[in-house]
């Protein structure tokens, strides 16, 4: 009895690490030859938080992961959220529609066990035109 409930636990940990995930990182992209400012709440702190980017650079403003494959594009809102805001050295804010899913560069590799989805909002000068 012994042996038959160790090699079910076996079998049982064998099946859960074939478990597969989707994995999703949100970026932006600075092309302005300025910094830039984003803001964004996070509700699980109940904080603000504003981060300077770099011209030319890059900076992750958010992650998700989940069990399961997920082919389909995920809304930038469900991760980032509806307070996101960006603004330039004189404080204008950007025009582009970070809600709008077109507005983002989207890669998504898959391998065996995962996927793994990036989306880049590319961020220019004439974002802050009006």
């Amino acid at each position: 009895m012994k042996s038959f409930v160790y090699l079910l636990g076996i079998i049982g940990f064998g099946l859960c690490s074939c478990e597969s995930e989707t994995y999703a990182n949100y970026e932006i992209h600075n092309k302005c030859n300025y910094n830039i400012q984003y803001k964004t709440l996070q509700y699980y702190m109940y904080d603000t938080i504003t981060e300077n980017v770099y011209p030319g650079g890059m900076v992750n403003v958010g992650y998700f992961s989940k069990r399961g494959k997920q082919y389909t594009a995920i809304n930038p809102t469900e991760v980032i959220g509806d307070y996101f805001i960006i603004t330039n050295v004189n404080g204008d804010t950007c025009k582009l529609d970070f809600k709008e899913l077109s507005n983002w560069y989207i890669t998504m590799s898959d391998s065996k066990n995962e996927i793994v989805h990036k989306y880049v909002l590319e961020i220019e000068s004439t974002d802050f035109e009006k």
